[in-house]
């Protein structure tokens, strides 16, 4: 049986609830981590010069409190492993899909590696296989 650890414990807990739920429920099926949750001001400028944003501070839904994203990997971590990040995000996406139609979880989910969740993977460069997000409606939209 696989568990999240302490530090992916403390990265969830800063997450939205539905979040937490989604994560929950997936590592009943595959091993992960969740390598980030909330970031404040340094973290998010950090991850922009390091390359893993491109969205400034207050700009990501990182940067929300709980946060709106969280980033997770296939444990054990090898950023080289295209296709166990690709397993990750599938089993996630079905996991937050039947959740959502269950009424569990109150938000769909969008994956990094498909932006326009039309199914096509990485077809517009979509290549950030670790982030996970919450499609919450901005003030005036419809969550339909």
């Amino acid at each position: 049986m696989y568990y999240l650890g302490p530090r992916s414990l403390r990265n969830l807990a800063t997450c939205h609830k539905d979040l937490q739920v989604i994560a929950a429920e997936t590592i009943k099926l595959i091993d992960f981590a969740v390598t980030d949750g909330q970031r404040g001001r340094e973290q998010q400028e950090a991850a922009v010069r390091n390359g893993t944003s491109k969205l400034h501070f207050p700009d990501s839904l990182h940067n929300h409190a709980p946060s709106r994203a969280m980033d997770c990997a296939p444990w054990p971590i090898d950023y080289n492993n295209k296709g166990r990040f690709a397993d990750l995000g599938h089993i996630m996406m079905k996991v937050a899909d039947d959740l959502y139609a269950q009424g569990v979880i109150t938000h769909k989910l969008r994956w990094g590696h498909d932006w326009d969740m039309d199914g096509v993977e990485g077809e517009k460069g979509e290549t950030d296989m670790p982030h996970f997000e919450l499609m919450i409606p901005k003030k005036g939209e419809s969550d339909a």
